[in-house]
């Protein structure tokens, strides 16, 4: 069964997650040439100026926006899509793992979603290892899969269900709490962000 829901954003403490700074740079190379047999009084000489092309920087700090939405449940398994735009106004790069923490009903961290590559709710296509690097433009969005199971394992009859989640975009620092639960039987899982607004690269 299909849910949709959208996260009320709060900040506050650090998940983990992953990333490291960028800069950016620009290499200018300007040559000139003059065959002094060929060269005309009068008229300039040649020049040419070649110009390396800049990379986007790491999308980090406010100017990343942070939601979640419900995913489809399946085979015992529920998912939120974690949904991360570019509210600068230049082209940024998003890479590597969210942070993603259960919380309890009274807001403390009690669990830290395990990153993993893949899962049944989303994350990269089988066989796939290298994380995605994402330019988003001014606007554009991102997406990662947090997801949980609510099958007992064992000689469990009931699991633990995490009324929200604090999550952090990669490369950020400052956390957002988004309200959406999801059960525990198992633990957490995080997978990396992925272009696109479905959390996954798998269908």
């Amino acid at each position: 069964m299909a849910a949709l829901g959208v996260g009320v954003l709060t900040v506050l403490a650090s998940a983990c997650s992953s990333g490291s700074p960028s800069t950016t740079t620009t290499t200018t190379t300007t040559t000139t040439t003059s065959n002094p047999d060929t060269t005309v009084p009068g008229l300039p000489t040649t020049s040419t100026t070649a110009t390396t092309p800049t990379s986007a920087a790491l999308c980090a700090g406010p100017s990343v926006g942070v939601s979640g939405k419900m995913a489809s449940a399946a085979a015992g398994h529920q998912g939120v899509v974690l949904l991360f735009v570019n509210n600068g106004s230049t082209s940024c790069v998003l890479y590597g793992y969210p942070g993603a923490a259960g919380l309890n009903a009274g807001g403390a961290q009690v669990v830290q979603a395990q990153r993993t590559l893949t899962g049944m709710m989303g994350g990269l296509a089988p066989g796939v290892t290298a994380l995605p690097r994402i330019t988003l433009a001014p606007g554009q969005t991102a997406s990662a899969v947090v997801e949980g199971t609510d099958v007992p394992s064992g000689t469990e009859t009931s699991c633990p269900t995490y009324p929200s989640l604090l999550v952090t975009a990669p490369n950020a620092k400052g956390s957002v709490t988004i309200p959406l639960s999801l059960p525990g039987c198992s633990g957490l899982q995080v997978h990396p962000v992925v272009p696109g607004t479905s959390g996954s690269t798998q269908f």
